[in-house]
Order: structure tokens, then sequence, then C-alpha cells
């Protein structure tokens, strides 16, 4: 019996030093396989590698699967450097290149699938520097042979344009469920980086973009966000077509003319969603990890079941007959909102980074169903822009300023008078803010000796966690210097009051007794001190230079004036109220008649 187990340890010992030599001789990152000159083309192998410890990548959430590795150090100019697997493999395959030493490794490019479902990545390398490459499987099933080329190509020439990401298509609509009476969804996205250099998609970092979801309705004369979900964290991206030819890059950039789909239900992942409020849309910058984000940052709380996190809309805002829904969505990265323009050194290409598409909702659609929105997408716009398209008597006006860093940002103005025909006019804006982190916290309208009435407020809902204070209504104000709404607080008082922030819109609305003039209204900024001029808009003409006869405001005086009146006096309009003294009686009769009788 001893001879036989003896017979069988050594059998048991020679069956495991076999495994260890069948493992590649270039399994672990010490032992890398060094690359000679380029272009080169290695034959590998990944049977019975290991997974390496602790080494990280910005793409295919972190790892690659038995892995193995190879050694690269450039000599003369600077030269784009391509790594590529491509049709060279049976198997899902990953790719990354570092620089650093090994158990030190900076990741500088990463892709998962650029040919199919095998990789290719680029990066500049510079003269003397040494470059990791490493070679692994996208799961930990068996992998197999390959062929890695290394092949180097004149850099790229200097960006003019650089990383630009819009919203190419919104292109579903998943339903989660109901809590109570809010409804949930998430928007499919599909970007598209139309720049000339690559957009950084760094998942491990707070270099990849985030993704936001919006709802707004237009319906009785109003624009007016109904809903709004917290932000999607990007993790890699792919290497598609839909606006330009893509230049097969992919993984941790968005390649140059290069697009990539996120589904409906993927944005709508709960633990990929961070708050709104860590962003700063005007640079791009948020804290990493969302989860525990540091000092002067909420700390998420856990996602209520179902609705949590997700764009949220109560039913009483949807479903209702005749009325337009705009689906909006907008991406926020760092490199995108701070490339400077060479002509003038201006960071401007975050102005085109929203998107919207006129959708369906229906009120059958099942939960955990994604259906097509309807229509087609309209790039580079927000949703505001389609007001004037269902309304041709609006007027949506862009407002633009440039900070310090030469970072600019803007607001759209949407503006609808409505003429009642009984001495009185319906004034209706919405503001929307695209990127400004100073954000807004007073909208003023100056007019004097006019006589205001039903104002009216609507601002975005935050939910989930976001405080509670950035949903109070603004406080409307009528005086003799005009018009106004404004926060409840300052910054100064309090930080999360509501602020009109980046990516939201506010309504406002109010009827006043003079005719539309255009004038200049005014923002005051919430983060900062100073104002941004909104010139060239629709507001309440000045009651002291218009004839108090002239009650219709066609500018003619005449018995259509006194039947407009009696009609406001006989329903109690607010137009009726001739005297201003807030109360509508037969003296505000006899003060109509005797302007009428000895008009302006």
């Amino acid at each position: 019996m001893s001879k036989i187990k003896s017979v069988v340890s050594l059998a048991a010992l020679s069956a495991a030093a076999g495994l260890a030599m069948a493992q590649p001789a270039n399994d672990l990152c010490a032992n890398a396989t060094v690359v000679g000159a380029l272009p080169a083309s290695i034959a590998g192998t990944t049977t019975n590698a290991t997974d390496s410890a602790g080494v990280t990548t910005s793409c295919v959430n972190g790892t690659h699967y038995k892995d193995v590795w190879y050694r690269y150090t450039h000599t003369g100019a600077s030269a784009s450097i391509t790594i590529a697997l491509c049709g060279s493999a049976s198997w899902d395959t990953t790719i990354s290149a570092y620089t650093g030493s090994c158990g030190s490794l900076t990741s500088v490019a990463c892709n998962d699938d650029s040919c199919s479902v095998q990789s290719s990545a680029s990066f500049t390398a510079s003269t003397g520097t040494t470059y990791y490459i490493r070679v692994g499987q996208y799961s930990a099933g068996t992998g197999g042979t390959f062929t890695l080329s290394v092949s180097a190509s004149a850099p790229p020439p200097p960006a003019t344009n650089g990383p630009d990401v819009i919203v190419g298509d919104i292109d579903g609509i998943y339903y989660w469920g109901s809590v109570g009476t809010t409804r949930s969804y998430s928007l499919g996205t599909v970007s598209c980086n139309i720049g000339d250099a690559n957009l950084q998609w760094v998942s491990s970092t707070n270099q990849h973009p985030v993704i936001g979801g919006s709802l707004y309705r237009i319906n009785n004369g109003r624009f007016e966000m109904i809903g709004t979900s917290w932000l999607k964290h990007g993790f890699t991206a792919l290497t598609q077509n839909l606006c330009n030819t893509c230049s097969g890059v992919g993984g941790s950039v968005l390649g140059v003319g290069c697009s990539d789909p996120y589904s409906a239900s993927l944005n709508g992942s709960q633990s990929n969603l961070g708050p709104r409020s860590h962003v700063n849309a005007t640079t791009g910058h948020f804290p990493y990890p969302f989860t525990s984000p540091g000092a002067g940052y909420m700390v998420p709380p856990s996602a209520p079941a179902t609705i949590g996190r997700r764009l949220q809309v109560e039913a009483s805002d949807m479903f209702i007959p005749g009325a337009t829904y705009i689906s909006e969505a907008q991406y926020v990265t760092p490199d995108d909102a701070s490339f400077p323009n060479p002509t003038g050194g201006l960071r401007d290409n975050a102005l085109n980074n929203v998107s919207y598409r006129v959708s369906s909702y229906s009120p059958s659609q099942t939960v955990g169903s994604t259906v097509s929105p309807g229509g087609t997408t309209t790039r580079t716009k927000p949703a505001i822009m389609h007001w004037p398209v269902v309304d041709p008597t609006v007027i949506v006006t862009t407002h633009s300023y440039t900070d310090a860093n030469n970072y600019v940002c803007r607001f759209y103005v949407g503006t609808k008078v409505t003429n009642n025909n009984n001495g009185t006019w319906t004034y209706t804006y919405a503001i929307y803010n695209l990127n400004s982190d100073n954000s807004a916290s007073k909208f003023e309208i100056p007019c004097t000796n006019v006589t205001a009435s039903n104002p009216y407020y609507r601002g975005v809902v935050y939910h989930s966690g976001e405080n509670t204070a950035m949903n109070a209504a603004w406080v409307h104000t009528a005086n003799a210097s005009g018009i106004s709404w404004a926060t409840p607080f300052t910054f100064a008082q309090n930080s999360n009051t509501s602020a009109l922030r980046w990516g939201t819109a506010a309504t406002f609305s109010v009827t006043t007794n003079t005719a539309p003039t255009t004038g200049n209204a005014t923002l005051t900024y919430f983060k900062v001190a100073g104002t941004l001029a909104l010139n060239g808009i629709q507001i309440p003409s000045n009651g002291s230079v218009s004839c108090p006869a002239d009650f219709n405001g066609d500018t003619t005086i005449d018995f259509f004036d006194y039947l407009d009146f009696v009609a406001a006096f006989s329903s109690n309009a607010p137009g009726a109220d001739f005297n201003a003294d807030t109360t509508i009686d037969f003296f505000d009769y006899l003060d109509f008649v005797a302007a009428f009788s000895s008009p302006c």
C-alpha cells in the first residue's frame, strides 16, 4: 500500500508541476515579453494564465481575466501606438496599456470590443517611456491563442475641435413602475463624439460622462419641466457609427467619430445613478466615487425601491389629451467642457451636449418594458426649442456669459404673450439653464405703474435624497419698480435653496394691465454676485407711458375700448381694477368713463 501511495503522490506532484509549467511565460507583469522594433506581430496565449492581482483598468468594469503581459519602450519621435487583436482570436478579448512600473501602473488606454469581440486601442507614446501591454479575457472562461499587433504611426495633429460629445439619439423609454402617484422611467441614449480628439471615458476616475434625463410638457400655453432623473455614470464606450465614421477606438475613450449606446434600462440602473448636486456642469467636474464623495458633498442614501434616482413624474402630469411631451437627455464630461477653442480660447464645447425628442408616453406601458419614444431626435438643442414649434407665438432667445476661465455658459428664455382682450395681457416665461454652475436666484422684469395679478411659478422637483429645500417655490413680488420671482434664501443663507441649477427649467407667468414692449429683464446669479441681462424679450410696458383709455391696447381710443372695459368689469376681470386700488367697484367704472371722455 505504501508503494502505491508513493506512486499516486508522485503522479499528483508531476501533474501540478505540469500545470505550473503550462502557464504562459509572460503570465506576470514582471515577466512581460519584450516588444521589439515596430511593426510587431507576436503570437501568444492566455491558456492557463492567472488573473493579475491588484491591477485595475479603465474599462470592462476594472479587470481582465487570465491576462498576459508585454513591454514596449518607445524610441524616436512621439508617435501614435496601436495595439490590436483584431481577427486573431476566436474568443472575447480585452486589451490595456499602462505607464509606470509593475505594482504601480497607470492606465493610458483600454478596450473590450472594437472589432467584433476582439480589441484594439491607441495611445500617444513619448520618447524613452516604457509601456506595459496587457492582453486578457472579458470573462473567466477559457481563452486561447491570439496574435498581438503593435504598430506606430504619426501622432494625430493638434485638435482644433477637441473632444465634443453630443446626444445622437434618445432611442427608448423604459418604465420601472410606480409608487403611489409617482411613475418612474429612464431614457435610452446614444452618444456621439463629433470632435477631432478622443473623449475620456474612464470608469474608475471622474474622467467620464454623466448622463441626465428629463421630461417636459407643453400644455395650456406653458412649457414646464415635469420630471428629472439622477445622473448615470458612464463605464465604457463602444465603437459604433451613428453620427460619423468611427475611428475604431473605444473602451476608456469614445473615439473620434464614434457612437456609444446605453439602453434605456441600463440608464436606469440605480447603482450607477449619482446626484445632480455633485456635478459642476460648467467645468464638468464631479467627485469620484459618488458613493463617498468627501467633504462638501451629500452622501447618497439608499435608492428607494422602484422609483429611486430614476426619472420621476407625477401621474397627474401625464397623459393629458392635446399636451406635447418632450424627452431630453444631456451629457456632461470634463474634457468636453474644458477644451479651449484655439480661436479665442473659449471653452464652449458643452453648449451642444443636450438633445430632445417629442415622445409618446402611454398609461398602458407594461412595467419592465422599453418602448420607442416615437418621432425623431433633435440633436444639440434643449427641449425648450420645441415650444415655438408647437406655438408660433412663442419666442426663444439665448443669453450667454463667459466666466473668468473662458467657460461659456448659457440660459434659454422662452416668452409667450397672450392678449386676453379685456385690457389685460398674460406673460409666460420659461427659463432653461443649460450649463451654468453659477445658477440663478431671481428673475426680474422692470416696469412701473403696472397692475399685476395671477402670478405663477413652477420649478424642478429634486428627489431620492437630494435636499428638499431645492424644491421650494420662488417668491413673487410686484411693486412700483417691477415684477420679480426669487428664491426664498440667498446662497449665503441656504446654499441648498431652490436655485435654477444646470439642466433644469422654471416657468413663470403673470397677468398685467399693460401691453407688451421689447425690453430687458435680468437674472441674478445664485452662487456669485452679479446679474445676466436678458435683452430683447417681450415684457409689460410701463403704465405711465400708455393711455389708460386705450383699454385694449390697440393704440386707438374708440368704442371698442369702452365695450372691452364693460366686459371686463362685468366679469370681474383683473384689468377692470382701473384705479388700481385692488377692489373692482363702481369707482373703477367712473374713472374709466372720465379717462375715456378726455383721452390722452
